[in-house]
């Protein structure tokens, strides 16, 4: 049997008429090519089995005889898809920047895999551009040396810092002995908020 298609539905191109579920089930075995369970339930117990847990099922299509369907999703699965299509590289970004991994915000899934590798590549990629900007703020500390007054180390850090008013802030956060992840977070805030999906249809 053909596992890797499933046969949605037969239709007559003579007539456009479309064949009933129970035809296309009976096709399938003829054919050996796989198909969609078919339920005999009606409209509310179908909306009453969506509301409990999904099982990693999406949802249930119901059929009319005059070709119309409609589609039910179960909660947990319409949940799971709103996260994963919303999720962006800005995303990961705001989660870092205030502390937590991204990873283990999540909670369970199941997601897709190429879902957790974007947010996992994309968690690594920015935790290391801020580890180096980290060592890139110490350094240009260390540059500057001592400073007998605050107006003396505003001039140096003035000047090695160039336009770059992130790293001119990280630097009088070290000088007052305060924490530099803000301003650093600040510098590496990504410009797009379009979701991984997005990003890829434009690719």
């Amino acid at each position: 049997q053909v596992t890797d298609l499933v046969l949605l539905g037969i239709i007559n191109i003579g007539s456009a008429a479309e064949f009933s579920p129970q035809v296309v089930v009976g096709t399938g075995k003829e054919l050996g090519i796989a198909t969609v369970e078919i339920h005999n339930f009606g409209v509310e117990e179908v909306v009453e089995e969506c509301g409990k847990p999904s099982k990693n099922r999406e949802g249930y299509v119901l059929w009319y005889p005059n070709g119309l369907r409609v589609k039910l999703k179960y909660s947990e699965y319409v949940q799971l898809h709103r996260v994963v299509t919303g999720y962006s590289e800005k995303s990961v970004w705001e989660l870092l920047s205030a502390g937590s991994d991204p990873m283990a915000s999540l909670g369970d899934g199941p997601y897709p895999p190429e879902f957790l590798e974007f947010v996992r590549t994309t968690r690594d990629k920015l935790n290391s551009k801020f580890a180096a900007a980290a060592d890139r703020v110490h350094k240009c500390f260390n540059e500057i040396g001592n400073t007998e007054t605050r107006k003396e180390f505003a001039a140096k850090a003035l000047k090695i810092s160039g336009e770059d008013s992130c790293l001119r802030s990280a630097l009088f956060c070290l000088y007052d002995k305060r924490d530099i992840s803000d301003s650093i977070w600040k510098s590496l805030e990504p410009d797009s908020s379009k979701s991984v999906f997005q990003q890829r249809g434009e690719g």
